[in-house]
């Protein structure tokens, strides 16, 4: 009888560890986003200080910077790779077409972690990739021109903190 009411205090234990590892971790991703977001476009209040400043140092880091390269780098490329089925968002091949220099350029620069970049850089290369209102995706209407005029903005970033 001790045996089993040890198991189930056991049992409730470790769903209470659970639980707060599960809810931390939607915690932490929810205020990585906020950080994020408020990087990219600083309105209104921001998240606290330390979270900002944790959230730069993440940004910033070489692991994630070369990331980030990655994934533009596999973007400009998307255009020349055959088309199967698929659950992700559809890529607006058009757009992406026509700025793949813009691309390759912003991937160089992030992944080039000999020089400093600011956060603000990173997140607005990081929301091109994870945003699916992105004008990479084709989520309404297909516009290279917004795409272009995002990229722009990001390398003007990226190329500043040089």
């Amino acid at each position: 009888m001790v045996r089993n009411e040890l198991q189930t205090a056991a049992l409730y234990a470790l769903t209470g560890v659970l639980a707060w590892v599960l809810w931390t971790s939607i915690v932490t991703h929810r205020r990585r986003g906020q950080a994020d977001a408020w990087l990219a476009h600083p309105a209104g209040e921001g998240p606290g200080s330390d979270v900002l400043a944790r959230r730069s140092r993440q940004l910033v880091a070489a692991h994630h910077r070369r990331m980030v390269g990655a994934s533009l780098r596999l973007l400009a490329e998307e255009p020349a790779r055959p088309r199967g089925r698929s659950a992700r968002v559809p890529v607006d091949t058009a757009a992406v077409h026509s700025c793949a220099g813009l691309l390759t350029r912003a991937a160089g620069a992030l992944e080039d972690v000999s020089r400093p970049v600011s956060p603000r850089a990173v997140a607005l290369a990081q929301e091109l990739i994870t945003d699916p209102g992105s004008p990479v995706y084709l989520c309404t209407t297909p516009s290279p021109a917004a795409l272009e005029e995002r990229l722009r903005q990001t390398l003007f970033e990226l190329e500043r903190s040089l």
